[in-house]
C-alpha cells in the first residue's frame, strides 16, 4: 500500500471504528493478524493487518492458524475488551498509529507498512512491550522495554512542507523530476508521475530545468491530489489490464491509468479488501505447491527404481540361465576342466592351455580367454551365451555360484520392488493434496451478515418456526427478557440451568412436531447431556407464564425465572442432534438442530449422541464425515470452513457420531 492507500483507508475506519471494543485478536500465518471489533448493536468488524503490506476491513472469512503464535497472546493480553481511542497515520508516511484505552491506560500500536514491515505494541510509558519482528537497526532499535523510536521519514510531508521544500527540486541537478520529487516528498513512484501528468511535465525533464511556471503547475496538481484524496468524495477503483488481470487499486481515478479497465467500488475498505484477496488467490495459484515439487521429486525416483528393478531383474534370469547351461552341458564342461587343470599342472601357459582346448573342444563350446592370475577362471561361450567358469572348483560347485547370485538378486528384488510400493504411495500422497489444494477455492468466502438470533443457539423447525435457545445464564436472560414476544412458546427441559428455547410462531398454528422438536432441542443443549444420559423429559408453556419475579423468600439466579401455571409435558424425549450442510446463493452454510429439522432442509448431515469425544475432537470428525458426503468442490470449501463454526453446533459436552446420512 501506499501513503495514498492508506490515508483513504484511515479516512473511513477511523470515524467508524473509534470506541469499538477488541473482542479478540486472530493470527492467521506469521505475518498477517487481525482485530475483531464489537459495537454495540452493530454487526462484529475486522480489521486486517498485514505489517509491509497491507490494512484494511475484510468481509472475507479469515482462517486461524490452530497454534495462536506468541505475538497473537500478547496483543491478547494487552488489547482484548480494551476500546479502540483512534487510527491515524503518522505524517504521510507508511505508518499507522493505534491508541487503545484499557482500564485507563493508553496503549498504542505502531503498523510500518514498508520494507518487510512491522507491528509493535507500545505500553503507556512508550516502552516496546512486544513486536511481530525484534531487530536492531543503525538508526533504531526494536527491543523490548527499550523506548520505541519512529523510523526516519521516507521524505517530507507534501501536505504540510510541499511550498517550503519544491524549490529543493531544482537543487538535484541533472536528475529526472520524477525521481525528484520521489527523493524529497514521501509521496511514492506513482503518484510522482500522477501529479507530473496533471501539470504537463515530461517525467524525464532534469530537475535544475524546471521553470517556476512549471513549478507552479506542479504545486498546483499536488493541490488537485490532496483534495481528491482527503476532501472529496473517495472513488475508488480496482485498475485492469486487458487481459482483465487485476493490476493495482487507487482510492481516486488517476490520470495515468486512463484508458484501463476498471471496477468501482463504493469505499476503500471494501476495493483493498477485494484487491489483496484476490491478489493473494493469484499469488497462490501461480506458486507450485511444495508437495508438487515432492511428487515430482519421488517421480524421479520412482522412475530410477523402475529402471533398477528391470535391470536386475533381467540379470537374476541370467544368472540363473547360466546355471541351468552349466548343468546342460555337464559332462562337457567336467571334461574341459580336467584337461584345463592338467595343463596347469605340467606348467603350459594360458595360451597354450586354450589351443589344446580349442583342438578337441565340443563343437556346442567355444573356448575364449583362459586367465591364471590370483583366481583361475576360463571364459566359454555355450549356445551363444558367455560364461566364466572357476579353474579351481568342480562343475557343480560353478553352477551354485550362479545360482547363488540369482537367489541374492532375486531378494534385493523384493526389497526394491517394496521401495517401489513405499515411493508411488507417497506419489499418491502428495497427488491427492495437490488435487486438494487446486480444488480448494482460491479466494476465501465473503461472511454472511448475521441475524440477531445467530448469538445464541438455534435452528428452523421442520415446518419452519425459528426456534431460539439460550447458551448460557447470560443469553438465558438476554433471550427471555429481550427478545420474548407474546405469541412465542417456551420449552424447558426438566432439569437444573437448562436453557430456555422460544418458538417465535408470529401467531401461526404451532404443531406437536414443532414443539417436540423444541423440547429435544432443549433436553439436548441442557446438563444431561453433559451428564450422559440417552432421554429427558421437558415441557413447553406460554410466555406469560414466564416470570423472573422469585416467589417470597426465594432468590433466582443470573439466567432463571420461575414457570407459573399447567405445563405441557413430553416425556423420554431422546439427546440427539444433528449438524447438516446446505448451499445458499454460493454460500456455505451449516444447519444444527434435532434430526427431523435438519433432514428437512439437507440430504447432507450426521447424527450425533452423547459419547466420549471432547467438543473439538467431535467437532473435527463433524467435519470430515460432512467432507465425504458433498461433492469434491463442496468438500475443499468445507474445509476451510473454522472448525469454531462447527463447534457452536455442537451441545455442551462430550459426544459421538451415531449416523451419517447423504
Amino acid at each position: 500500500m501506499t501513503s495514498f492507500d492508506i490515508a483513504a483507508v484511515i479516512r473511513e475506519i477511523d470515524p467508524r471504528l473509534s470506541g469499538s471494543r477488541v473482542s479478540n485478536v486472530y493470527q492467521t500465518n506469521a505475518s498477517l493478524f487481525f482485530l475483531k471489533l464489537h459495537q454495540r448493536g452493530q454487526e462484529d468488524l475486522r480489521l486486517l493487518i498485514e505489517p509491509g503490506k497491507r490494512l484494511h476491513l475484510t468481509s472475507f472469512s479469515v482462517g486461524r492458524v490452530a497454534l495462536i503464535p506468541q505475538f497473537c497472546r500478547n496483543l491478547r493480553k494487552y488489547l482484548r475488551n480494551a476500546i479502540l481511542v483512534s487510527v491515524k497515520q503518522i505524517q504521510f508516511e507508511r505508518i499507522v498509529e493505534f491508541t487503545f484505552n484499557l482500564g485507563g491506560e493508553e496503549f498504542t500500536l505502531i503498523v510500518e507498512v514498508f520494507g518487510r514491515g512491522n507491528a509493535v505494541l507500545i505500553s503507556p510509558s512508550g516502552e516496546i512491550l512486544h513486536a511481530m519482528h525484534f531487530r536492531r537497526m543503525r538508526d533504531r532499535n526494536v527491543v523490548r522495554n527499550e523506548r520505541f523510536a519512529l523510523p526516519p521519514p521516507s521524505g517530507a510531508n507534501p501536505w504540510t512542507e510541499f511550498p517550503a521544500s519544491l524549490d529543493l527540486i531544482r537543487s538535484l541537478g541533472e536528475l529526472e523530476v520524477v525521481r525528484g520529487l520521489t527523493r524529497i516528498f514521501s509521496i511514492g513512484g506513482l503518484y510522482a508521475e500522477e501529479a507530473l501528468l496533471r501539470s504537463n511535465i515530461n517525467k524525464q525533464t532534469p530537475c535544475s530545468a524546471l521553470s517556476q511556471d512549471q513549478l507552479s503547475r506542479l504545486q498546483e496538481a499536488m493541490e488537485t491530489l490532496k483534495q481528491s484524496l482527503f476532501l472529496e468524495d473517495l472513488k475508488p477503483e480496482v485498475v485492469l489490464d486487458s487481459d482483465g488481470k487485476w493490476i493495482d487499486v487507487v482510492p481516486f481515478p488517476l490520470k495515468c491509468y486512463e484508458g484501463f479497465k476498471k471496477l468501482a467500488f463504493s469505499t476503500s475498505n471494501e476495493a483493498y479488501d477485494e484487491y489483496f484477496t484476490q491478489k493473494a488467490a493469484q499469488e497462490v495459484e501461480e506458486e507450485e505447491p511444495e508437495e508438487k515439487k515432492d511428487a515430482d521429486e519421488q517421480l524421479r525416483i520412482l522412475s530410477f527404481q523402475g529402471s533398477r528393478l528391470e535391470e536386475q531383474t533381467k540379470e537374476a534370469g541370467r544368472l540363473k540361465e547360466i546355471g541351468d547351461l552349466i548343468y546342460l552341458h555337464y559332462t562337457e564342461l567336467s571334461d574341459i576342466l580336467q584337461k584345463a587343470q592338467t595343463s596347469i599342472d605340467i606348467g603350459k601357459n594360458p595360451r597354450e592351455i586354450r589351443e589344446e582346448l580349442l583342438s578337441g573342444k565340443p563343437t556346442t563350446i567355444n573356448v575364449g580367454e583362459v586367465r591364471l592370475g590370483e583366481t583361475r577362471s576360463i571364459e566359454l561361450e555355450l549356445d551363444g551365451t558367455k560364461i566364466v567358469l572357476n579353474l579351481d572348483k568342480p562343475v557343480q560347485q560353478n553352477a551354485d555360484q550362479y545360482y547363488s547370485k540369482a537367489k541374492k538378486m532375486h531378494a534385493k528384488l523384493d526389497g526394491l520392488r517394496k521401495a517401489i510400493e513405499t515411493t508411488q504411495a507417497k506419489i499418491d500422497l502428495l497427488t491427492r493434496k495437490v488435487e486438494s489444494k487446486e480444488t480448494q477455492p482460491k479466494i476465501p468466502q465473503k461472511r454472511r451478515r448475521q441475524q440477531w438470533f445467530e448469538k445464541f443457539r438455534w435452528f428452523h423447525s421442520s415446518e419452519g418456526f425459528l426456534v431460539v435457545g439460550g447458551r448460557d445464564a447470560s443469553t438465558n436472560e438476554i433471550l427471555v427478557k429481550r427478545h420474548m414476544t407474546p405469541t412465542d412458546l417456551v420449552a424447558h427441559a426438566e432439569i437444573t440451568g437448562a436453557p430456555f428455547v422460544l418458538v417465535r410462531t408470529e401467531g401461526r398454528e404451532v404443531s406437536d412436531t414443532t414443539l417436540r422438536e423444541a423440547c429435544q432441542f432443549a433436553v439436548s443443549t441442557s446438563r444431561a447431556w453433559r451428564l450422559g444420559l440417552g432421554s429427558g423429559d421437558a415441557y413447553w408453556v406460554k410466555p406469560d407464564q414466564i416470570s423472573s419475579a422469585p416467589p417470597p423468600g426465594q432468590y433466582l439466579g443470573k439466567g432463571m425465572f420461575m414457570v407459573y401455571g399447567p405445563r405441557n409435558d413430553m416425556h423420554g424425549i431422546p439427546l440427539e442432534l444433528a449438524v447438516g450442510v446446505i448451499e445458499e446463493e454460493g454460500i456455505i452454510r451449516l444447519l444444527g438442530g434435532p434430526p427431523s429439522s435438519v433432514s428437512r432442509r439437507t440430504n447432507h448431515y450426521v447424527e450425533i449422541v452423547p459419547g466420549n469425544l471432547p467438543n473439538k475432537k467431535l467437532a473435527e470428525e463433524v467435519r470430515v464425515a460432512l467432507m465425504k458426503l458433498v461433492s469434491s468442490e463442496l468438500a475443499s470449501r468445507l474445509r476451510l470452513t473454522p472448525l469454531e463454526d462447527f463447534q457452536e453446533l455442537l451441545p455442551p459436552g462430550k459426544g459421538r457420531i451415531s449416523k451419517a446420512k447423504k
